[in-house]
């Protein structure tokens, strides 16, 4: 987050940092974003944070970090990622369009930017938004990019099938398999559905 020597408020240059994934609702990470913010001279208004994106999918957690953050940096644009608009169990009522809203009236009330703004001759442009190919009309429908998550699923299948084979040795092998699918799916939230979102 810098130091003594790069804050000096005599300096007339903007700085810009990018931090992105943060995880702050992990209580690890959390702990060490304090340890640093603590240690940390606040930098002068020029400088600028860019916070792009996945703090966490609970909006306290993620006014709680920008809290945090503010302490050192001031100046701090933020950009929502995946996380942030991933409903969780807890969460009835409203949709990921409405928790956007959400998160960005709680950047409006801490003082956290989400929209373009000049700092000092420094155009800081924040971009909504998130990417799959299969937005494109040129795309070829190769889906070659997944295939780290075919190839875990496959493996995390092959371990159910066979763990419940050690542990049904009377069952025939159709309703192993079933059950192996199952629990698989059922783990793992309907495996393609994970594979096109990924």
């Amino acid at each position: 987050m810098g130091n003594k020597a790069s804050v000096d408020e005599t300096d007339s240059m903007t700085r810009v940092y990018c931090v992105s994934d943060l995880h702050s609702d992990e209580e690890d990470n959390m702990e060490l974003l304090e340890k640093l913010v603590a240690k940390t001279p606040k930098h002068p208004d020029i400088n600028v944070l860019i916070v792009a994106g996945d703090i966490s999918g609970d909006c306290k957690v993620i006014e709680e970090t920008l809290l945090l953050l503010l302490q050192v940096f001031p100046t701090i644009f933020y950009c929502p990622g995946n996380n942030e608009l991933r409903m969780h169990k807890k969460e009835k009522g409203f949709d990921s369009i409405e928790k956007f809203e959400k998160v960005m009236k709680i950047c409006e009330k801490i003082g956290v930017h989400v929209t373009a703004k000049k700092i000092n001759g420094v155009w800081i442009v924040p971009l909504f938004s998130w990417y799959t190919p299969t937005f494109s009309d040129d795309w070829d429908g190769d889906f070659s990019y997944q295939r780290g998550s075919v190839i875990l699923c496959s493996f995390v299948f092959s371990f159910v099938f066979l763990l419940f084979s050690f542990l049904f040795p009377f069952l025939p092998t159709l309703p192993l398999f079933l059950l192996s699918f199952f629990v698989l799916t059922s783990t793992l939230f309907i495996c393609p559905v994970i594979l096109v979102f990924l």
